[in-house]
């Protein structure tokens, strides 16, 4: 099996208007794409993580020329020569996001090749009714903390139409008060029956306050804290897992397995890989045992195109009756995710695991156009 043709593709898709977590602000939605075809005709597809599209681009650039008519029937192979060409030249994290992407693609083909979707060339079956969680509620750009609610009061409504079961929400820009009022105030219109979880993308100031935001959402009945810290300050998830009762969950920054260990030593209850930047589905049933052994709970993070989410399914698949947390479904209208990719459907708060060859999702090619660089 031989690499004949190596492509970039880029996919924006531009808000209505900027959406932020604790730490950044967001004009649109990137995704960053591979494109491997073999010489005999088959197309795998990959994500790779990251925000700066114009490095990852340049770097993909670089290092598709030594790749082109490279033979390999192993991922290990190709990976060796991905890491001849591009150690040292990248950061660790964009090593992993363009490793991963290859990874990705990889199965794809390695599916297509034997009819089966990924999850069975792994031995499982492909998963039907997964139940989602809606990840929402960023912060716009508003003139006081207040302003922020009439558009979480209409996410929320749509979700829950939607029939969503678990809704994520932003904090971490404003004073431990505000942010539990509005926590608070979700919490007042949300059903019973819908779980709420928050995510501070790691922007909280000080470790003492963090601690007394996790009480406050342990009080208000919060499923999850999520990323309160830097990905690598395992010593403060360690401290705070001791200090606070609410289950802490973090990992979608971390790009090695040995991350993932301390981050599971350290006493996170839930870790969410990112397959597009910790190695893809080469390192599912190592971070699978990892997990089951400390029995914490996985949930992927997933932020990217319609063969991400494919992807994520397949993991989620993986692993087995062990999961009992939903999927991440990422903003309610995601026009990427929703029109330019088929075999995926969210109906009544729950999605199918892609049965088809490989990823079992496959370009809408009409509807991806507006969206492409």
């Amino acid at each position: 099996m031989k690499i004949k043709k190596l492509e970039c593709m880029f996919l924006y898709y531009p808000f209505e208007q900027p959406i932020g977590n604790s730490l950044v602000w967001f004009e649109g939605k990137y995704c960053n794409l591979i494109k491997i075809t073999t010489d005999d005709g088959i197309v795998g597809h990959g994500d790779a993580y990251g925000f700066d599209s114009d490095l990852l681009r340049k770097a993909m650039n670089e290092l598709f020329p030594y790749l082109v008519n490279f033979s390999f029937e192993k991922w290990e192979e190709l990976l060796g020569e991905i890491r001849t060409r591009i150690q040292g030249k990248l950061s660790p994290y964009f090593q992993g996001s363009i490793e991963s992407a290859f990874n990705l693609a990889y199965w794809d083909i390695k599916g297509k090749m034997e009819n089966k979707s990924i999850c069975q060339l792994f031995g499982a079956a492909p998963r039907k009714d997964i139940p989602v969680y809606g990840t929402g509620l960023f912060y716009r750009q508003v003139d006081n903390y207040m302003g922020q609610l009439p558009y979480f009061m209409k996410e929320i409504e749509g979700f829950v139409e939607k029939g969503y079961k678990s809704i994520k929400m932003k904090a971490g820009r404003y004073s431990i008060e505000q942010e539990c009022w509005l926590i608070q105030q979700i919490i007042k219109e949300l059903p019973d029956s819908v779980d709420i979880m928050v995510d501070v993308n790691c922007g909280m100031n000080t470790f003492e306050e963090t601690v007394e935001l996790a009480r406050r959402l342990q009080d208000m009945g919060v499923k999850w804290l999520e990323e309160p810290f830097a990905p690598t300050d395992y010593h403060l998830y360690g401290r705070l897992a001791s200090a606070a009762n609410i289950p802490i969950s973090a990992g979608e920054n971390e790009y090695t397995l040995e991350g993932f260990k301390k981050l599971i030593d350290s006493g996170v209850a839930i870790i969410q890989p990112e397959l597009s930047l910790c190695g893809g589905f080469s390192q599912v049933e190592h971070l699978k045992d990892f997990a089951q052994k400390e029995n914490v709970g996985v949930t992927p993070h997933v932020w990217g195109s319609g063969f991400m989410y494919g992807a994520t399914l397949q993991f989620y698949s993986l692993l087995g009756d062990f999961v009992q947390l939903p999927y991440e479904c990422t903003l309610l209208n995601d026009p990427i995710r929703d029109h330019c990719f088929k075999e995926l459907k969210i109906e009544n708060g729950k999605i199918d695991t892609p049965s088809g060859p490989g990823l079992g999702v496959e370009i809408d090619e009409e509807h991806i156009k507006p969206y492409l660089i």
